[in-house]
């Protein structure tokens, strides 16, 4: 179907300002594996953070950082209420919590939404990959709407239904969508219906590729921003989040920032050589891009991860490196969407050679892995049963990544 596309306006969140003891207390993660802890001052448009560390102020380059971390001061009380049950997955990588509103008139192929950001948002089908309708995730139904997201056919939508605790695919173009529900064509039939009449739909790929910024915000919410940050002070920080416009945001909204170092490069964003995959059981579980296996965020002790692997035991993935990384970092566990009790064991493989196995990791023990890769050229990572046969072994291979060495490092 035919997409028009919809530009919206400057977005902001005001934040009063405050003292310098209030601003937000960070953790930043270096490339090198250094870890800063201290309050943010600023970041400067020609991309330095400028941190009061103790008793001195330190500047880097976002090039040299992973993540910043704000600290558990700043966030809301556990079990916070949310009524933002819909899922709207964007073109670049993002991901938001949204309540859907009425459509203004005269404005076709698009979704107006409330997405927590102050004020409603207007989102062209184009910007869009996928919706998913249901509050509460179904591990059939939503296997099946990541199956279908990870393959988009050109202009060909696909509304995902439940049917006896099945899902069902039906192929169209989705024409509406609202709060009273969606209208979707079925060749020449225009059918429409409640949203939890549809668990979700897939939207056709345009032609149109649309890149992924250097920074991914996750928000307080479990909202992921795929971001070019424009600068920051000590109590906010102002982005351009594609297809939302420019977005001012209080620290205190958001969880984590996660940056896109050159010399990182997130095995999510790779093809594996091979993949092989068995169950003790019937049912094989696919492994996922950014995703846990089951499709929802990566979670690990109550942290959400924007990247990484989300794999069933046992499952071996094989990556052919190019010789020039230094190492390999990633955090492992059992997601916490899993049903209590599974357990699994991860292993790493460098050129054939066991580097790396842990002890069985169940539900909130996460382990950090650290391997160096230098002169290595394959990579194995394993997800094996633990002790109780291979049940809710959802494991995660949080932020799996590859860094390469620095420029003119002597090796």
């Amino acid at each position: 179907m035919t997409h028009s596309f919809v530009l919206i306006p400057l977005l902001f969140l005001a934040a009063e300002p405050g003292p310098a003891r209030d601003r937000p207390v960070a953790r930043i993660e270096t490339v090198e594996g250094l870890t800063i802890e201290g309050k943010i001052v600023s970041i400067e448009p020609n991309g330095r953070l400028r941190i009061a560390a103790r008793d001195r102020e330190l500047e880097l380059s976002l090039d040299e950082l992973e993540r910043v971390t704000l600290g558990p001061s700043e966030r809301p009380a556990e079990g916070e209420p949310t009524n933002r049950s819909t899922a709207l997955f964007l073109a670049d990588g993002g991901r938001l919590s949204a309540i859907l509103l009425a459509p203004r008139d005269g404005q076709q192929g698009t979704v107006l939404a409330e997405v927590g950001l102050g004020k409603s948002v207007s989102l062209s089908f184009e910007a869009l990959t996928a919706m998913r309708f249901a509050g509460a995730i179904d591990p059939a139904a939503e296997s099946e709407l990541q199956a279908r997201l990870a393959d988009r056919q050109p202009d060909r939508d696909l509304l995902v239904v439940l049917r006896e605790g099945r899902p069902i695919v039906l192929p169209g173009a989705l024409e509406a969508l609202g709060p009273s529900g969606w209208s979707f064509r079925f060749g020449k039939t225009l059918q429409s219906g409640p949203l939890d009449k549809a668990y979700g739909v897939v939207l056709g790929a345009t032609s149109a590729a649309i890149p992924r910024r250097p920074a991914t915000l996750t928000l307080r919410d479990g909202s992921i921003l795929s971001v070019r940050i424009v600068s920051a002070d000590d109590r906010t920080i102002l982005v351009d989040a594609g297809a939302l416009g420019d977005l001012m945001l209080p620290w205190n909204a958001v969880d984590s920032l996660d940056c896109r170092s050159e010399r990182v490069v997130y095995l999510s964003d790779l093809e594996p050589v091979t993949a092989i995959q068995r169950s003790l059981l019937d049912t094989t579980w696919p492994w996922r891009r950014d995703a846990s296996v089951s499709g929802g965020r990566l979670l690990l002790a109550g942290r959400a991860y924007s990247k990484g692997l989300g794999v069933h035991s046992y499952t071996a993935l094989t990556y052919e490196l190019d010789g020039t990384f230094e190492r390999f970092r990633a955090v492992v566990g059992i997601d916490d969407g899993a049903t209590p009790g599974g357990t699994a064991v991860f292993r790493v493989l460098a050129d054939g050679q066991l580097v790396f196995e842990s002890a069985p990791i169940g539900s909130q023990s996460p382990t950090n892995v650290s391997i160096d890769l230098v002169g290595v050229r394959t990579l194995v990572l394993e997800c094996d049963s633990g002790d109780d046969l291979d049940l809710s072994d959802h494991g995660d291979w949080a932020d799996a990544r590859l860094i390469r060495a620095k420029p003119g490092a002597i090796r």
